[in-house]
């Protein structure tokens, strides 16, 4: 995973310094009000989705035009390449074939890519509007999952580990996490399928799969302590290079995105928000060691007392010489 930041030009440019050609590349216009554009090589360079829309996948032909090998070229729309700021969050994936199944699975996705390296699996499926279970290819339990209809206006329906398996929170709301036993099936994912349920109605769908990976990601969560400045510390066995937060046990907080790119020394308060289009801000604070991060600052959005919040967190792949993947620490 690399975090790379750019200057759009309202033309065309080819983005490079990312290190690996990405599969799956988050983008954002920091300095202006606009949406997050996600796009993925399973789909297809040009489909866009977007993280602050329940809008369905959308052929933009002058967004993200094509994957390169050390990062993406882009077309003249200003929402990925007009004349501002842009951060850009991007992962490799990659292992086209060769899913595993087992006699529980109900659907194979019709084509996907996977790291089980990394721990990152990204799936294009057909929903049969019923209880199924898909193959996501990670070798372990995922525990981050993010879907989306792609042919439909939808929700974008969140698992995480740390909530209950009946339980979902959605990335476009500041809405708590919701219960609902139709979207997981009240079924926890297992090292091969990962369960829906009929709120995943009958269509065309987008996974994206997350596990675990010591010394590079976690997917856990914390209570929040009101303790201001002498927050909680997350410990993540890893620098963070992006973390990803959210109030999970109440309503009306966002989703808040801190990376070491837009902030390089702490504190970082530099927020974007997922669910929204807003432009980056200078919100509560956070700081990144070199083994976690902890909050700093009181309020719904980071550590209320008695509160609990989820989090996402990335470290940085490095590749040696000897062209072996290391990890971040």
């Amino acid at each position: 995973m690399n975090t790379l930041l750019y200057t759009g030009n309202s033309s065309t440019q080819s983005i490079t310094g990312v290190g690996f050609s990405p599969s799956f590349s988050w983008l954002k216009k920091r300095t202006a009000t606009e949406g997050h554009n996600l796009f993925d090589t399973v789909r297809g360079a040009t489909k866009s989705i977007m993280t602050s829309s329940t809008n369905a996948e959308a052929t933009e032909a002058d967004k993200l035009t094509a994957f390169d090998a050390d990062g993406f070229s882009l077309g003249s729309n200003s929402e990925t390449n007009g004349a501002f700021d842009f951060v850009s969050w991007n992962w490799k994936a990659g292992t086209t074939s060769g899913i595993t199944t087992d006699g529980n699975t109900t659907i194979t996705p019709s084509s996907y890519s996977f790291n089980q390296t990394s721990g990152i699996s990204i799936l294009k499926f057909t929903s049969i509007g019923s209880a199924s279970k898909v193959a996501h290819g990670l070798g372990k339990k995922p525990q981050f999952i993010i879907t989306k209809r792609l042919d439909s206006t939808s929700s974008w329906l969140c698992y995480h580990e740390a909530l209950d398996a009946t339980d979902f929170i959605k990335l476009h709301d500041t809405a708590g996490t919701e219960d609902n036993d139709t979207v997981w099936g009240d079924t926890e994912p297992d090292t091969v399928n990962f369960t829906i349920g009929s709120a995943l109605a009958a269509g065309t769908w987008i996974a994206i799969c997350f596990t675990g990976i010591d010394g590079y990601s976690k997917f856990s969560s914390y209570k929040g302590n009101n303790a201001g400045s002498n927050g909680i510390f997350c410990y993540t066995g890893f620098a963070p290079q992006l973390v990803i937060q959210k109030l999970s046990s109440s309503s009306g907080a966002n989703w808040y995105l801190r990376d070491v790119k837009r902030d390089t020394f702490n504190p970082k308060d530099k927020t974007l928000r997922a669910n929204t289009t807003g432009a980056e801000d200078n919100a509560e604070v956070i700081d990144f060691y070199s083994n976690g991060f902890k909050t700093k600052s009181n309020g719904l959005n980071q550590q209320d007392s008695g509160e609990t919040y989820i989090y996402m967190a990335w470290g940085q792949s490095i590749v040696g010489t000897n062209n072996i993947p290391a990890t971040g620490r």
